[in-house]
């Protein structure tokens, strides 16, 4: 669901984002600097048949502990995303919050230079199942994505990928 421009739902210039060492969440300005990437308007274009571009808006803003975005996909909210660092450089803790007020659990996003690992897994009828999106920059205005999921963790199979690209509103 957060694999369109989060590549969760849903960078070549990173040098400054990717580099910054926050040393706690008070620093917001440090921790929160990467993803403040997303926010804009994206064109989504599935790399796997059948499915037609999407056009996803983050619309975000930096509240002292949180950072969080609101995805609308098509012109339809899809999730607010609630990011928290978690406490070591580049690694913070996700939530995706439904229009209806539901959270999807929580999740973890890993910042490791141009790639970003979101990751997260669900529990139903005592059997667990691992999710997982990695996002791919290439510059400040497109990304790769690719989604899966796994039942251990350890082999994926992908369930879709693609590429966005930041677009005017």
């Amino acid at each position: 669901m957060f694999a369109l421009a989060f590549a969760f739902l849903t960078t070549l210039g990173f040098a400054a984002p990717f580099t910054s060492q926050p040393t706690s969440a008070s620093s917001s300005a440090s921790v929160f600097s990467s993803i403040s990437l997303y926010q804009g308007n994206w064109q989504a274009t599935p790399g796997m048949s059948g499915s037609a571009p999407d056009t996803i808006s983050n619309h975000c803003g930096e509240f002292s502990e949180y950072y969080a975005c609101q995805q609308t996909v098509n012109g339809k909210v899809g999730a607010l995303i609630v990011f928290v660092y978690a406490g070591t450089t580049r690694h913070f803790n996700t939530q995706a919050i439904l229009p209806n007020g539901s959270a999807q659990g929580r999740g973890d996003l890993l910042i490791e230079g141009q790639r970003w690992t979101f990751s997260g897994k669900s529990t139903d009828s005592g059997k667990t199942t691992y999710f997982r999106t990695i996002n791919d920059w290439h510059g400040h205005d497109r990304i790769h994505f690719e989604v899966a999921h796994s039942s251990d963790g350890k082999d994926w199979v992908i369930d879709h990928q693609g590429d966005e690209r930041r677009i005017q509103p």
